[in-house]
């Protein structure tokens, strides 16, 4: 009896642990810590990591239009000379001001792209074009401290700016 109490204890175990995985892939955060170009409820979702950071500032713009999106992400952390930044790999890097272009290593993998990036003033500015178009961000990253993450969305079409200020422990979609 006991033998058969025991193999169905550890069988309902099983089974509940496979569920709970298997719900929380289901998750529209199931990727918040990947970086692909993700869909959660039919939204478009682009996942953005940094890495690398003590007390990191980003100065995120997004401009939209006719399906393409323009990205400017300044980068400040004065307490960090080097930053690992994972973005989508439709994301492409057009421009940077702060460091040479050149001193920015890039390692693509599986739909992302991580980028080695140099804090030579304690700032960079990064400028992105995407090809797809996206509706929000998930951003996460390392750091001991919160992240002050400032966002200014503005849509060419309508010309409408949106700025929102957060301060950001670990991840938040944004």
């Amino acid at each position: 009896m006991q033998r058969l109490t025991a193999l169905a204890l550890s069988s309902t175990v099983f089974l509940v642990a496979i569920a709970t995985v298997t719900l929380l892939s289901r998750m529209p955060f199931g990727e918040v810590y990947s970086t692909l170009l993700g869909s959660a409820e039919g939204s478009k979702t682009a996942i953005v990591n940094l890495a690398g950071c003590e007390k990191p500032e980003v100065d995120l713009s997004v401009a939209e239009k006719n399906g393409s999106a323009y990205i400017i992400m300044k980068l400040s952390d004065k307490k960090t000379d080097e930053v690992y930044l994972t973005i989508p790999v439709s994301w492409n890097l057009e421009e940077v001001r702060g460091v040479y272009i050149q001193d920015i290593a890039k390692y693509p993998s599986d739909g992302k792209l991580t980028l080695f990036v140099p804090l030579e003033q304690g700032s960079v500015e990064l400028r992105f074009a995407a090809a797809e178009k996206f509706e929000s961000i998930a951003f996460s990253h390392d750091a001991p401290s919160p992240a002050l993450v400032t966002i200014t969305k503005i849509f060419l079409d309508n010309g409408e700016p949106v700025r929102e200020v957060r301060v950001i422990e670990e991840a938040g979609i944004l």
